[in-house]
């Protein structure tokens, strides 16, 4: 859907995903397919302007690895533009504090989505700044206590961890955006 709204708006769209079948647009949309644990800069460096990363991180082995790559990838003054569910929320730690693990990311989670690996916004920040890149941008969107609505008395102690916490409001919502840019000028 991304790579479909990118195009219409007049951006050269190239998708890419490990599983051929979950890309839904060949003929519409360059697609390759493309394992994002392995050196997908391989061949392609300094070739894109823009890497949108939607709800992807999450589903790697390895995140640092990621960030190297998609900084090989990039022109200089190339955009990162990455989304992945926020474990920084009052929801997410109150689940944390109740089954030991976050939102999102779950038993269930991990089985039926495959979310492997849970990124705070300070791991994040880290990855990509080791990898050289510079955030331009963050913040966050979609409902704040996600999956603790159903449970009163979760969504009481979210409520509670909500008054606590330092982080700013602005990224204390569900899905975690951030912007990273690779130095140097436009080419």
């Amino acid at each position: 859907a991304m790579s479909r709204r990118l195009a219409d708006a007049g951006y050269r769209v190239t998708a890419t995903d490990y599983v051929r079948e979950n890309f839904r647009l060949h003929g519409a949309i360059p697609f390759f397919t493309c394992d994002l644990n392995q050196n997908f800069s391989d061949g392609r460096a300094a070739s894109e302007d823009h890497i949108c990363a939607l709800e992807i991180i999450e589903h790697l082995e390895n995140p640092r690895h990621f960030a190297r790559q998609c900084f090989q990838v990039l022109k200089p003054g190339g955009t990162l533009l990455l989304s992945t569910p926020n474990l920084d929320t009052a929801a997410s730690v109150a689940m944390f504090m109740r089954d030991l693990s976050f939102q999102w990311f779950a038993e269930d989670d991990y089985a039926r989505d495959g979310h492997i690996t849970p990124l705070s916004q300070w791991q994040l920040q880290k990855c990509f700044a080791e990898a050289g890149f510079t955030r331009a941008w963050e913040g966050s969107v979609g409902d704040p206590y996600g999956r603790v609505r159903g449970s009163p008395r979760m969504l009481w102690l979210a409520r509670a961890i909500d008054l606590l916490m330092r982080r700013e409001r602005g990224l204390r919502r569900q899905i975690y955006v951030a912007l990273y840019q690779k130095p140097g000028n436009p080419g």
